[in-house]
């Protein structure tokens, strides 16, 4: 197994406080429409899993998601899907 990090700029078109830890998500990525793996819980200030803190208009936050992964995988990867749940709701979030 070894460890994906995706790594993610969060912008605020406004100044706005955030606590994405109280909204329950669940992060999953599917790796070249095979396997899904779940994200994996840390202590880092910059989990976006996890993170609690302000963002000021205009400013960017650095944010990560950790996934442990077969390493198999990481190879060649040909897609890379990410689904967030939040209660009922289901987001699929496009990866650049």
């Amino acid at each position: 197994m070894k460890y994906l990090q995706l790594k993610f700029n969060v912008e605020a078109s406004k100044d706005v406080s955030v606590n994405i830890m109280q909204m329950n998500p669940r992060f999953v990525i599917n790796i070249s429409g095979a396997n899904t793996y779940l994200s994996q819980a840390t202590l880092l200030l910059n989990d976006l899993s996890t993170f609690e803190g302000d963002i000021s208009e205009g400013k960017t936050k650095n944010l990560i998601l950790l996934f442990e992964v077969d390493k198999s995988e990481l190879k060649s990867i040909e897609s890379l899907d990410l689904s967030v749940t939040m209660g009922e709701n289901i987001y699929n979030v496009a990866l650049e």
